[in-house]
């Protein structure tokens, strides 16, 4: 069997490679990768914010796992899920997510989940190829970010990249014990992207590799 990275946690199937960049493998979120990380206390006290509603409701891996899988047959597809990886250890450093696609407003909410590497290269790089590929080849001309006003991390880096806020949405959510919680809501249109600084800035800082097999065509 074809593997793209070997880690003392994970093997990623080849074909399931999504992006492999200078530092990063971004691969298809699979049933045994949630089994395997989410119980980690690392990673459980990031998804917190990434999924509010898994404390909230007691939810398991597995019935995680069964959603993920429930929403990857409809068509067409109203979520992805990714697991990012480090390219040269294959340590796990977190989760990238497309959700609530709406082709009619051509919108979509994108989340990031990094329990490792936070602001470092390759979640940068991530980050970078996931809004290039989510504007290149959706029906999407607005990106939503949705982030908690407590996630210092999230805040920095949105800032760092010049991503908008947009709206303040008070008590937005419900927390897992019962306190409420407001929601900040960020913004990146599509000209903003092409265009901007956001992107030129993730250019300079984490430039994108070409598809594995658009380089060994070229080469």
């Amino acid at each position: 069997m074809s593997r793209v990275a070997k880690s003392p946690f994970l093997n990623i199937d080849s074909k399931d490679c999504l992006y492999l960049g200078r530092d990063v493998l971004v691969s298809v979120l699979r049933s045994e990768h949630i089994h395997a990380l989410y119980p980690r206390a690392e990673v459980a006290a990031v998804l917190r914010a990434y999924r509010p509603w898994y404390e909230q409701t007691g939810a398991t891996p597995q019935l995680v796992a069964e959603r993920l899988a429930w929403l990857s047959r409809m068509e067409p597809p109203a979520e992805f899920e990714a697991l990012v990886q480090h390219r040269s250890s294959g340590i796990p450093l977190g989760f990238l997510s497309v959700a609530g696609l709406d082709p009619l407003n051509q919108k979509a909410e994108f989340s990031v989940a990094f329990f490792r590497g936070r602001g470092s290269r390759p979640a940068l790089e991530a980050m970078h190829w996931s809004i290039e590929s989510i504007f290149g080849t959706l029906n999407v001309q607005k990106l939503i970010f949705h982030v908690m006003p407590n996630n210092v991390d999230a805040l920095y880096l949105l800032s760092r990249l010049s991503i908008s806020v947009e709206a303040r949405l008070i008590s937005e959510i419900r927390l897992a014990g019962g306190q409420r919680s407001d929601l900040l809501r960020f913004s990146l249109f599509r000209d903003a992207w092409v265009g901007g600084s956001c992107r030129e800035r993730l250019r300079r800082i984490v430039p994108l590799l070409p598809p594995v097999n658009e380089t060994s065509t070229t080469s």
